[in-house]
């Protein structure tokens, strides 16, 4: 059984519970809950205390600083491919699927610019 986020705790959180690949998500600090109609709502801040967003999102889970921190680094192809996982798909996926993220966006990337061609 998993234990809720304490205050402080690195976290992913998505507006909607469902997991949908469209949600909007962030990942921060964990900063309480609160009651909503009978739904827990979580409070999600930046490293400055800065609310991510006020209404609260309805989906959080712990993560783990190096997890944490490859998505945050990676975010930009998480955002990329949004229209085929959602944000748990990266919060669970095996390292080597992670790492090869990396390596395949340097691909893309020298294959833009002409590096390593003839």
């Amino acid at each position: 059984m998993k234990t809720a986020p304490k205050k402080g705790d690195y976290v992913v959180a998505t507006k909607y519970a469902d997991g949908d690949p469209g949600d909007q998500f962030c990942i921060g600090f964990y900063d309480g809950g609160y009651d909503h109609y009978g739904q827990t709502r979580h409070l999600v801040v930046d490293s400055h205390g800065k609310n991510f967003r006020h209404n609260g999102f309805r989906r959080v889970a712990r993560v783990g600083a190096k997890r944490g921190t490859w998505m945050v680094q990676n975010i930009a192809h998480i955002e990329r491919m949004m229209n085929r996982f959602s944000v748990w798909h990266w919060w669970k996926a095996p390292w080597r699927e992670s790492a090869s993220t990396k390596t395949s966006a340097r691909n893309a990337r020298s294959d833009q610019s002409g590096e390593g061609r003839d």
